[in-house]
């Protein structure tokens, strides 16, 4: 961990959970650092005019933005609304704990976000990116947490969020706060990618060790994977699963378990919270207010890039 020199003054920033902050910088009320909600996208719009959409759950903990959905006008939900420009910030106001907050760097003109975001806009004396990384930081979404409402699904006022204070240094400052973190973050994100590497050939040995067990059996009290090589082996007729063990049955699946294909959910019944998830062929789609199915299912995804998933 790397040892920071201190300031030569501090002084009570007045506020509980952040204690001292350095003698020269300035505590304010967020409402007066940044501008919010400053643009949004009227009504009446052209039906088949293309819009580029920012939800909730496109947007990961730590500020990467994962998809942009494309959608005319027309078909987009009630909550595309938002407009962004350059140097922007959107931090979720809807299930804050998620940390769902992002810079917006050289959007699109039709870039549009989910009105569960709040738009932060900084004023002259706040740089961008630094505004970004305060409402990243754990202190500030703290704050935000526990000034939402409600229990399963928290959420925040855009008046209470305004309301929050944040802590203001010299411009320089800022500027070289924004610099560090982005280089600090960087080298950690090339770790955290090699971690991800490594995990990704652990999950495909995994796999591998479930294909070559249920495909080829394990002897008698194994502990760890060992060939089943006492067994004899025959031809299962089946191009991709070859040989399996002689005394084993090959049975369409259709004769073990029922199968179909999930209720039709449109884009319309799934809104950013709600009790139950929904989940379709790319994972999880958001949520909608009432269940489809009870029970315990095997999800089998039929079609789009997680094609197979199980």
């Amino acid at each position: 961990m790397t040892r920071w020199q201190p300031y030569p003054e501090y002084k009570d920033s007045g506020v509980e959970w952040l204690e001292e902050i350095p003698a020269h910088w300035e505590a304010r009320r967020l409402k007066y650092a940044a501008a919010i909600n400053t643009g949004t996208l009227p009504e009446n719009m052209e039906p088949d005019f293309g819009l580029q959409y920012v939800d909730i759950g496109n947007v990961d903990s730590t500020g990467n933005i994962l998809d942009v959905q494309e959608m005319p006008f027309e078909r987009a939900p009630s909550r595309a609304r938002r407009q962004v420009r350059h140097g922007d910030t959107i931090i979720s106001t809807v299930r804050t704990y998620l940390k769902a907050i992002a810079y917006i760097d050289h959007p699109p003109d039709n870039l549009i976000v989910s009105t569960g975001f709040a738009v932060l806009r900084p004023r002259p004396e706040l740089e961008p990116r630094y505004l970004w990384r305060l409402v990243q930081s754990q202190g500030f979404v703290d704050a935000v947490v526990a000034h939402s409402e409600g229990i399963g699904y928290p959420a925040i006022a855009p008046t209470k969020l305004t309301e929050l204070p944040v802590w203001i240094p010299s411009i320089p400052e800022q500027r070289a706060i924004a610099a560090f973190l982005d280089r600090q973050t960087a080298r950690l994100d090339a770790l955290i990618a090699e971690q991800r590497r490594l995990i990704e050939l652990l999950q495909e040995r995994r796999a591998a060790l479930i294909s070559r067990a249920v495909t080829r059996g394990v002897p008698p009290g194994a502990t760890h994977f060992q060939s089943a090589s006492h067994l004899k082996m025959k031809d299962s007729g089946i191009p991709w699963l070859g040989e399996i063990p002689e005394h084993w049955e090959v049975i369409p699946i259709k004769y073990l378990a029922r199968l179909k294909s999930g209720d039709s959910i449109t884009a319309l019944d799934i809104s950013e919270d709600g009790p139950y998830l929904v989940y379709g062929g790319n994972g999880v789609r958001g949520f909608t207010s009432a269940f489809t199915h009870e029970g315990d299912f095997v999800l089998i995804g039929r079609q789009g890039a997680l094609c197979g998933n199980i």
